[in-house]
Formats: structure tokens, C-alpha cells, sequence
């Protein structure tokens, strides 16, 4: 007897390890192979995502939204019913005016997600924009091209110090060029290319662009860098992320991050263009705030289509990635080889929590039974009764109907079906609803987002494996019986 516990007990442990395998092989083998089961795992694991979102939206809808440093100047509707139709000469004269407002409140920065690609007929007016770029903290957005347009205009925004993942990054083969007075005056310039998903949603944004061999930023990240004070030579990619000071940016196999969408909880002021054109806001009012320029009505063409929130302003997703690296509220993931090791760990947990499962409820399911018991009893104590009865009394009428059901076949096949069933998946349901609630607390309150999909599928194999190992253990352990005839 001395032996026999620890050969059980290995048994066991190798059984439990050779069925997690098992499960695990299987499921990296369908998502390595990135066919028709990865593109349904990755649609599934955007709906969660979007449903994550949704529900923090809805958690977060008594709350008041905290007050930010991030403004948004639109050229809107009201603006272009004052200024009149968006045309980029006279426009080019309105932002002259709006800039030398913006700068006297001395805002943190002025970020123009505008680009000045073609010169103005009157070059006095390139050159009084310039003037005014230059009392202040001034960046732009710049665009990435399949072809180079700019020859090495550009080359002095690159980052050294990222050099080494210049192959991973997403590829473009040079840049729009920008008017010479504008390039000349700014503090800073980013690239503000955006790439939808197959599905037509921009729930990613890349943070840097391999250019002709050379790695630039997003605007986002460049503005951030830049008004805290940190040399690019010192941003450096370590262990999946992109750091940039204290910040450490998340990146996924091609360095894009998922765009961390605030709004439910900072508020971004949003200010008509034609306001501050016109002086009607204080400059004292910009003052420390970073203050992005661009146009936002929907005519204009420049909206993204977003989680949750349809369609935005392109510019309000750069604004919140800003506002993510300031407020350190980026939304965190794993790298792919962790999310594989932590697939690996998830199934060895299920694999030991189904094999040694014995019958009977689990405690979540034995606690709601619990309170249903006490819960009931009260409920018709407190006068519902009589409203109970009176169902009944409804429900006799029904009584010749429900005697047919009672003696038929089909109906008792159904009850039973229906019964071994919940019986057999109640464990399986109560695991997928914890799992589901841990993984939305880790997106509620750390700003971590972990895919469910390949986790809840490696959940189901094994449970899967493991029943059926079981019912063939089961079969195996029966005694055999002589099929010969007795004498």
C-alpha cells in the first residue's frame, strides 16, 4: 500500500500534464497557422473588446469627468458658417490669426493636424505663419507616402535610439513635403497616418514608421517627448514596449498601440476655430494646455471610425493617445510570447480543475442556491403571495396542455436532455464566467487587456479533453463480463 499512493499521485500528475498538452498544441497549431480559426479568434476578440469598452463607458456614466490639459480648436460647422466654406488659401490667413491668439496664453504647445502642403499665392502669408509658429511651441502633423515627395526634409525628426526594430515597424516609402516658412518654424512634426482594421475600425495606432530605413514617431508620441524634455536618442524599445522617459508605450508584433479612448473619464474641451479667430476666448484660457488645431466638421472628411463611438474626429485619436502618455493611462498588453505562455499556464489550471473535479455543485452555483432558499421565502412572505396564487390560478386554464406535455415522450426526452446537460456544463459556465469577470477587472482598474477568445477556447478544450478522457477511463475501469452461456 506504500506504493501505491505516490504511483497514483504521478499518474495523476502526468496525466494532467499530457492532457494540457494536448489542449495547448491544438490551439497554437490553429492560431500559428493564421487561417480562417485566427481571423475568427481576432474578430471575436475585437467585439469583446469593444464590449469591454462599452461596459466601462456605462460604469463610468454617473462619474464626473476629471479635468484635462488636452483642448481640442475644430474647425466645425459653426465655423464654416462664420468663416465661410473651408478653402486652405483664406483658411491659411484665419490660422495666422487664431495662432497669434493661441501663443499669447502660452499654451504647452499648439499641435496642427493640418498639413501645409501647398504654398499660399501670397507668400506674405506663409511667412507671417511662420513668424507666429515661432513665438511659441509649435508641431505639425506630417502624412507618410508609398512614394517620397520630401527628399530628406524629415530626416531631422528620426529616432535614432529605435533603429533596431526598424523591420517590424509599418513601412512607407517616404513623405508629403511641407512648405518651407512652416517646416522652418515648427518645434516638432509627427506622423499622423491611421490604418483601419479589415473590418473598416481603427482600434490601433502605429507609434512609429520605418521611412526609407529610418524610424519616426507618431505626433502623439513626438509632442510628448517633447514637452517633457527628453532626447530622442534616449527613446529605446525594451521588452515589447516603446519608452519614452518614465512612459513605456505598449506595442504589439508590428509596434502599433492600442488607441486608449478617455473620454468617459477626462473631459478634452472642444473649442469652435472661428472663437478664437475672433477673439472670443481669453488667451489666458490656453495657458499649460496642449492645444490641438484641426478640422472637425463632418464634411470635411477627416473622421475615423472608433470602438464604441462610431465615427470621431481623426484628430481626437491622436488627442487621446496624448492624453494617455500624460496621464501614464495607456492600456497595456501582452506580447505574444507571453500571451502564449500564459495560454501554456491556462491550460494546465483547467486541465487540474476538470480532472479533479468530483460531482456535486460548485461554490458559486451552491451560494445562488443558497440565497434563492432564503431569498423566496421572503419574497412571498412580504404579501407576494397572493399575486402568485393568482398566477397559478392563470396557469390552470393551461392544465390539459401541460398533462400532454407531462405524458410525452418528447417532452420527458427534452426535461432529461435538459438536466444532464445543466448538469454537465454547469462547471464549464461557472469557469467562463469567472475567467470573463477577472479578465474585465484587469480592463476596468489596471488598464490591461488581455484577449479572451484563445483563453475561453483553451477553457472549452479542457473540458472537452478531460470528459472524454474520463468517460474512457471510466470504461476501461469496468469489470469484463463472460459472454459465454452458462452450463
Amino acid at each position: 500500500m506504500d506504493r501505491i499512493g505516490p504511483i497514483r499521485l504521478s499518474s495523476r500528475i502526468a496525466a494532467v500534464f499530457g492532457l494540457a498538452l494536448m489542449g495547448f498544441g491544438l490551439l497554437l497549431v490553429s492560431i500559428v497557422s493564421k487561417g480562417i480559426f485566427f481571423n475568427m479568434v481576432t474578430q471575436l476578440d475585437n467585439a469583446l473588446y469593444g464590449q469591454f469598452l462599452a461596459s466601462r463607458i456605462r460604469l463610468s456614466a454617473n462619474e464626473s469627468q476629471k479635468p484635462s490639459n488636452v483642448v481640442i480648436v475644430g474647425i466645425d460647422d459653426k465655423s464654416l458658417e462664420e468663416l465661410g466654406a473651408y478653402n486652405p488659401e483664406t483658411y491659411r490667413m484665419y490660422h495666422v490669426a487664431g495662432l497669434r491668439n493661441l501663443v499669447s496664453g502660452r499654451p504647452r504647445a499648439v499641435v496642427f493636424d493640418i498639413l501645409f502642403a501647398d504654398p499660399h499665392p501670397d507668400p506674405a502669408v506663409d511667412r507671417a505663419l511662420g513668424e507666429a509658429m515661432k513665438k511659441g511651441r509649435v508641431f505639425s502633423v506630417h502624412f507618410a507616402a508609398s512614394e517620397d515627395h520630401a527628399g530628406h526634409m524629415f530626416d531631422r525628426g528620426a529616432y535614432g535610439g529605435l533603429s533596431n526594430i526598424k523591420s517590424r515597424a509599418v513601412q512607407e516609402g517616404g513623405f508629403f513635403s511641407m512648405i518651407t516658412p512652416v517646416y522652418e518654424s515648427l518645434s516638432g512634426f509627427g506622423i499622423a497616418n491611421a490604418y483601419a482594421d479589415t473590418d473598416g475600425v481603427l482600434r490601433k495606432l502605429p507609434v512609429v514608421f520605418n521611412v526609407n530605413g529610418k524610424v519616426y514617431p507618431t505626433v502623439a508620441l513626438e509632442v510628448y517627448r517633447a514637452i517633457s524634455g527628453i532626447p530622442r536618442e534616449s527613446v529605446r524599445f525594451s521588452r515589447g514596449k516603446i519608452r519614452v522617459g518614465e512612459r513605456a508605450v505598449p506595442s504589439d508584433a508590428d509596434l502599433r498601440t492600442r488607441i486608449p479612448l478617455l473620454e468617459d473619464q477626462y473631459r478634452i474641451r472642444q473649442i469652435s476655430f472661428s472663437d478664437v479667430v475672433r477673439g472670443r476666448v481669453p488667451a489666458e484660457f490656453f495657458r499649460d494646455k496642449v492645444v490641438f488645431v484641426a478640422a472637425t466638421a463632418t464634411g470635411l472628411g477627416d473622421n475615423k471610425l472608433v470602438p464604441v463611438y462610431g465615427y470621431v474626429p481623426g484628430v481626437k485619436v491622436h488627442a487621446n493617445l496624448l492624453l494617455a502618455l500624460e496621464e501614464n493611462r495607456l492600456l497595456d498588453e501582452l506580447t505574444p510570447k507571453e500571451y502564449y505562455v500564459l495560454l501554456c499556464l491556462a491550460a494546465l489550471f483547467y486541465t487540474f480543475i476538470f480532472y479533479n473535479k468530483k460531482p456535486g455543485d460548485g461554490f458559486v452555483i451552491g451560494l445562488l442556491k443558497a440565497l434563492f432558499r432564503r431569498v423566496v421565502p421572503m419574497w412571498l412572505a412580504n404579501g407576494f403571495d397572493l399575486r402568485f396564487k393568482r398566477v397559478q390560478a392563470a396557469l390552470t386554464r393551461f392544465a390539459p396542455y401541460f398533462h400532454w406535455l407531462k405524458n410525452s415522450y418528447v417532452a420527458r426526452f427534452t426535461v432529461l436532455l435538459v438536466r444532464r446537460t445543466r448538469s454537465r456544463v454547469q462547471d464549464l459556465l461557472v469557469q467562463v464566467l469567472q475567467l470573463y469577470v477577472v479578465l474585465f477587472v484587469l480592463f476596468l482598474y489596471f488598464d490591461f487587456f488581455v484577449k479572451p477568445t484563445a483563453l475561453i477556447i483553451q477553457l472549452l478544450l479542457a473540458y472537452i479533453i478531460v470528459g472524454e478522457y474520463k468517460d474512457v477511463e471510466t470504461l476501461l475501469a469496468q469489470p469484463a463480463t463472460a459472454d459465454a452461456p452458462k452450463e
